[in-house]
């Protein structure tokens, strides 16, 4: 009877959506998808002329579509790769109450969307779930193992084994007020496909133990766990502590796995994107590292808003004074990845990372 009665309050501390939305619906890139359940949802999805792959990004508790923005958009042009970023019912501009039941309806309805009307397929998706979107993007993969669909990958950046872990990881007394939602050490036993697990070991939210459970019950042979040892939970460096890793991983465990891998041309229908000429999203501030070689693009959270132009918001993010172009193939980004990294460790600022495959490793 108790537990009933705090549901309401356990859900609210489970889905703290920010209020207002930090978009408007003239936000570039911004697309409603439909589903089999006569739902649109809204999406973020950003195109790559020569991307090989699709990401489907699912954002944490605290976040929608217009605090990731920046944050996705830079994924998509560092990785060159496209990328969709995936609303939660009651965040943003999607009306609704957010559940598990409909955020995992809902993922399953982008990808059959992806998977049959883009005709994108499925060996060519990789599911990228950050904090709460570990759960749906988890349960995900395991069902599509089940149906025998081959998917390209999984990335899980600071996964929990379960919420209920994690809640008893702040709390001993969340096992008595509250249910287990998205069993993420259950699910991770069916995944066989490429698997990344990328966490901070200054995490103190989600601690970064869970992560290296779930990478020795994970039964896939191309798997890797990198722990930064710099990031927290909301703090965490866009260049080393993910496009890196997580570059990485796509050349060592998926492009290279398939030698028909080539660009393809995803298009969306333009009758799903709201035109506009102006929009406002949540605003991240880049702070500049100490270090001279940093690329300067350490994440950290501004709760102010502020309009921004669509030109300049479909720009790259700039890195450092002097070298704010794209990488715009995978031989400049080798070579300053490997320029980087060499001056890092010079410096004594980094542990080189271990380019064996498969093995756990620090940033």
């Amino acid at each position: 009877m108790g537990a009933g009665v705090l549901q309401p309050i356990v859900a609210k501390a489970l889905f703290p959506m920010p209020k207002p939305a930090r978009y408007k619906p003239e936000l570039p890139q911004l697309v409603w998808i439909p589903t089999e359940h006569k739902t649109r949802i809204p999406c973020s999805f950003f195109h790559q002329p020569l991307a090989t792959h699709l990401v489907i990004y699912c954002h944490g508790n605290a976040s929608d579509l217009g605090t990731i923005y920046y944050e996705t958009q830079g994924l998509s042009n560092f990785l060159n790769v496209h990328l969709l970023a995936v609303e939660y019912p009651g965040y943003g501009l999607y009306e609704g109450t957010p559940s598990e039941d409909q955020i995992n309806l809902d993922l399953e309805g982008v990808f059959h969307f992806v998977t049959t009307v883009l005709k994108c397929p499925p060996i060519r998706v990789v599911l990228f779930g950050r904090s709460l979107g570990t759960g749906p993007c988890c349960r995900l993969a395991a069902k599509l193992e089940q149906d025998d669909i081959k998917l390209g990958g999984l990335i899980l950046q600071s996964p929990f084994t379960s919420i209920l872990d994690a809640a008893r990881n702040i709390s001993s007394a969340a096992g008595l007020v509250m249910q287990d939602y998205w069993e993420n050490s259950k699910h991770i036993k069916k995944v066989i496909c490429p698997l990344l697990l990328v966490h901070g070991k200054k995490d103190r939210v989600i601690p970064h133990t869970m992560s290296t459970e779930l990478y020795h019950t994970c039964p896939s042979k191309r798997k890797r766990l990198l722990l930064s040892v710099t990031a927290s939970h909301n703090s965490f460096h866009l260049f080393y502590d993910l496009v890196k890793p997580i570059s990485r991983f796509l050349q060592d465990f998926i492009e290279t796995k398939n030698s028909q891998c080539r660009p393809f041309n995803l298009t969306m229908p333009k009758e799903l994107y709201v035109a506009g000429n102006s929009f406002s999203v949540h605003c991240f501030s880049f702070s500049r590292s100490r270090s001279n070689s940093d690329a300067g693009l350490s994440r950290t959270t501004s709760e102010t808003t502020s309009p921004v132009s669509p030109r300049r918001a479909t720009s790259p993010v700039s890195l450092r004074r002097g070298s704010s172009q794209r990488f715009g193939s995978s031989q400049r980004f080798a070579r300053r990845d490997r320029a980087v990294s060499d001056d890092r460790h010079r410096r004594g600022r980094s542990k080189p990372m271990n380019p064996a495959s498969g093995r756990i490793g620090c940033i």
